[in-house]
């Protein structure tokens, strides 16, 4: 059967009936749940989203019962829904592919993860890494003064190796030459020329040899395009002229050298400018290590991608395996250093987003649909309407369909025209609110229906309308913050994947845009994952009376921690961390909760003291209540509200709240 919505659900925001045609599979292809889900996230029989914590789980976890769960518990949505099984699921899965590749390649030496705290430095989530990584004997890597500290009292033993990136200054170049002295494997990695000086100047202080890192700049450049000798550009490391003059001005640096470090990007969507970036970069080490350096680790950065669903074909796409990750990389430096005739090299990753992003979901409430509403059958031309509306209305309510495509453009362009001529009339005073707004409902009107007949002839969408049938959508406001919660999307137009988390059995009857509590035209989603051709709706079902509706976004485990911002002062939302067990009657439980920021901790965090807030507002009641402005009841009403508003979490809160007393 034809997995598409009907054509007036998906094209023009119609509510529709649910129907017995639509199935879980259809909503699973809807949402591509195929395409970014795997291994972790399905949707059941019923309807709902499962969750299964490691690939191959006899079982799986019924998302909505996390949630009820949850609320049994005083945690109320928005909130975080954590699995750290699947962080440990993801370590083992990227030390496993390396594994199989190492075997497959014949590969002479071993693979070492490592963790970027930058990707997500929550502590708890640092923690089930590393616990998770200990049989691996997989470490860290830091980018910052701050990330240091954090990250040097977990080195347990010197088999745990952290890299030292990001640009260092003295004290940070020291802390980890003290690191040395306390038998660690920390490694500060050089980028630059003055940073090499310093590293120099201070072990020469204390009569230290270090162990040291470089960064080099790759040219990642392909054979059939222009730019494939240009200069490297990357923001930090050494070009290999850089890198040769350094060594050749201070020649006993070169046994000093114990890794060398690459970095293609964040999120890595063309496997093979990975493979030749590790392959040039191989041959820099091959150099070195005939040179005479004392090189053991070769450092290829992050770069893993996480596929998140996006439309087949896109720039996005991510089109490879896990498998086929650590395959290219090991295949690449494999061949470098058997035709160089080296020792190969210990082969180091920082994959932190595809370790983190899975196991992280939001589930947020919708609060309420404003429909794009069309005129009603009863409607009456008003009285003192001019010729634009009266077109307008007449057209709405006689449902003659058009001949042909050609004839639908007509007819918008006309009726878009006759709209304007109404809209710059009530601006300029000559026509009355009501007329304008009986034109507005008689052109969403006739648009819709004329959309819905190209849709149903199967024609494709002029591109000038398409920017018409987005308007024409659904808003829906939901209870968080783009800007605290999905800071990538507004930032840099990730995508995520966005659906609701139980109906699937039942159709989707509405096309919304998500919309958040800020004021801000940027506080909304406009770009969705979804087989829909118009990716800037999302099919969702509407809201039943009585029902709360939830959406759930997924992966977002990856950066979206550490980058939200306290726009309009919304804060973190409560989290629950979420483990499967067996013995639960639900096959889960709550092993951890952590509360909101409430209001008191974000002004806090912007500088108010709550005391003397609480003191201001003492004052300022004391000051009306003395001159009976106010009467004392009342005020200790208003007090007791303002303070538990301070301890209050951030978002919407329904219920009803009660009034100053008179």
């Amino acid at each position: 059967m034809s997995h598409a919505l009907t054509a007036e659900a998906v094209r023009t925001g119609t509510p529709t009936v649910p129907d017995s045609t639509w199935s879980a599979e259809d909503s699973g292809e809807l949402y591509r749940i195929a395409r970014w889900g795997p291994p972790y996230f399905a949707v059941d029989a019923a309807g709902r989203v499962a969750v299964r914590t490691a690939p191959g789980a006899s079982g799986s976890i019924d998302l909505p019962a996390i949630v009820r769960e949850a609320r049994c518990r005083g945690v109320e949505p928005p909130l975080m829904i954590r699995f750290p099984e699947i962080l440990r699921s993801q370590v083992e899965r990227l030390h496993g592919a390396f594994a199989d590749a190492i075997t497959r390649t014949g590969y002479g030496n071993r693979h070492l993860g490592l963790y970027p705290i930058k990707v997500n430095p929550l502590r708890h989530v640092v923690a089930e890494i590393q616990d998770a990584g200990r049989a691996y004997g997989m470490g860290l890597e830091c980018g910052s003064r701050a990330e240091l500290a954090a990250a040097l009292p977990h080195l347990r033993d010197d088999r745990h190796l952290l890299v030292c990136n990001g640009v260092k200054d003295e004290s940070m170049l020291a802390l980890a030459l003290d690191a040395q002295h306390l038998g660690r494997q920390v490694i500060p990695v050089v980028q630059s020329p003055e940073e090499f000086a310093a590293l120099r100047a201070i072990a020469a202080r204390g009569g230290d040899e270090p162990t040291l890192g470089v960064r080099i700049r790759l040219s990642n450049g392909t054979p059939d395009r222009w730019d494939r000798y240009a200069l490297p550009d990357a923001r930090f490391g050494l070009s290999p002229a850089d890198l040769l003059e350094l060594l050749e001005r201070y020649p006993d640096a070169l046994s000093r050298l114990g890794l060398l470090h690459f970095h293609v990007g964040s999120q890595v969507t063309d496997l093979a400018r990975l493979q030749r970036a590790a392959a040039e970069a191989a041959q820099v080490y091959a150099s070195l290590i005939q040179r005479g350096a004392g090189l053991k680790y070769l450092d290829v950065g992050g770069g893993l991608g996480v596929e998140y669903g996006d439309a087949v074909g896109s720039p996005a796409e991510l089109g490879y395996s896990l498998a086929d990750y650590a395959h290219a990389i090991v295949a690449a430096v494999n061949e470098v250093c058997r035709s160089r005739t080296v020792p190969h090299p210990v082969l180091v990753c920082e994959s932190g987003r595809a370790i983190t992003a899975h196991h992280s979901v939001l589930i947020v409430p919708v609060l309420s649909v404003r429909e794009r509403r069309g005129l009603s059958g009863d409607t009456e031309i008003p009285r003192q309407s001019g010729d634009a509306t009266a077109w307008l209305v007449r057209c709405a309510l006689h449902d003659q369909a058009p001949g042909d495509a050609r004839e639908v453009s007509a007819l918008l362009s006309r009726a878009h025209n006759a709209y304007g001529e109404v809209g710059a009339s009530f601006a300029e005073g000559r026509v009355a609110m009501e007329d304008f707004a009986v034109a507005e409902r008689a052109f969403v009107t006739v648009a819709r229906r004329s959309v819905g007949f190209l849709v149903r002839a199967g024609l494709p969408l002029p591109v000038q309308i398409r920017p018409l049938v987005r308007s024409l959508a659904d808003r829906v406001l939901c209870d968080f913050s783009v800007f605290q919660s999905l800071p990538d999307h507004w930032g840099s137009g990730q995508s995520f994947p966005v659906m609701p988390i139980d109906r699937l059995n039942e159709r989707p009857g509405l096309r919304g845009i998500l919309v958040d509590l800020t004021c801000d035209a940027d506080g909304r989603i406009d770009r969705y994952i979804s087989s829909d051709p118009d990716a800037s709706v999302l099919p969702i079902h509407a809201p039943r009376p009585g029902v709360q509706t939830e959406l759930g976004f997924f992966l977002m485990g990856a950066y979206e921690d550490v980058l939200g911002a306290p726009h309009n002062l919304l804060g973190r939302v409560p989290e629950v961390h979420v483990r499967t067990d067996e013995c639960a009657a639900q096959g889960f439980r709550i092993d951890n909760i952590v509360p909101a920021t409430t209001v008191a901790d974000l002004l806090t965090q912007m500088g108010y003291r709550e005391e003397e807030l609480r003191g201001a507002m003492g004052d300022l009641v004391e000051s009306k209540t003395a001159t009976d402005e106010l009467s004392t009841e009342a005020g200790c009403g208003l007090i007791d509200r303002y303070g538990r508003c301070l301890e209050q979490g951030t978002y919407y809160e329904s219920g009803d709240v009660a009034g100053p007393k008179s």
